[in-house]
């Protein structure tokens, strides 16, 4: 396949140099690294910030952002874009999120599309690789021997086992106009991820991370062509993943 010049790096989310970990007020407890142009925090109230599985959960997470990052001009999804890696070239984990994008964009009508906002149509999963890939950083935790966690990655948030016995996550979701919290939810076990046409900022209801930031908009919504009105979006909920929360 012939590769395309129309496409360049975007440079507003650099790949991060030096030390990504971030400090934060707990460092048993809590851990804060920059990848995937966000910063991504893991709450763990039973502690182990800084065993081996924690640091493995964000080494899969940096991975993800050498291989699937747009902004990195080596990365497969940037080959995948400028032509020179077909999508039946792609490994087999790139092959799943392009096949996750496909189901998405089916259950919601086209309105999420990976190529809907290219002017050359080319395959761009950002949207939706985030939350695929902290789910599977919460699995690595998992099955290290982390009973309870929270992971935040900019807006895409997964929540195993509660804050302590009994005791749910709250999680608040922020109005896409303001920053009114629009609803809070309670669970033991829930994967969240936000889609708006401007952009939402999750955040741990009353106790946000002193390292959030808000969530900058970087992806429109499409549905034949158009961008899709405000009224037509809004944040995604799955009690079993991001998969379907994309979806819904």
């Amino acid at each position: 396949m012939a590769a395309t010049a129309a496409w360049t790096p975007t440079p507003h989310e650099p790949p991060v140099t030096g030390d990504p970990t971030l400090p934060v007020g707990d460092p048993e407890r809590r851990r804060a690294e920059r990848v995937m142009g966000t910063v991504v925090s893991l709450a763990l109230p039973e502690g182990g910030a800084r065993s081996v599985v924690a640091a493995a959960a964000f080494a899969w997470l940096h991975e993800v952002d050498r291989r699937f990052s747009p902004f990195r001009p080596d990365s497969e999804v940037s080959r995948l874009i400028r032509g020179e890696l077909t999508e039946a070239d792609v490994a087999d984990d790139l092959r799943e999120v392009l096949d996750l994008a496909e189901a998405v964009r089916l259950l919601s009508d086209g309105a999420f599309d990976i190529r809907g906002h290219r002017p050359d149509g080319r395959p761009d999963p950002t949207g939706l690789v985030k939350g695929w890939a902290i789910e599977r950083a919460a699995a690595i935790l998992v099955a290290g021997g982390v009973r309870r966690l929270a992971l935040n990655a900019g807006g895409d948030v997964v929540v195993r086992g509660g804050r302590a016995a009994g005791v749910p996550w709250r999680i608040g979701v922020a109005h896409p106009d303001g920053p009114a919290t629009a609803l809070v939810l309670e669970a033991d076990d829930l994967a969240v991820a936000t889609l708006t046409r401007a952009g939402h900022q999750m955040r741990q209801h009353r106790r946000p991370h002193p390292l959030a930031a808000p969530r900058l908009p970087h992806r429109t919504l499409h549905r034949g062509g158009e961008p899709v009105g405000h009224d037509a979006v809004g944040p995604g909920v799955s009690r079993v993943s991001h998969r379907k929360a994309r979806g819904q």
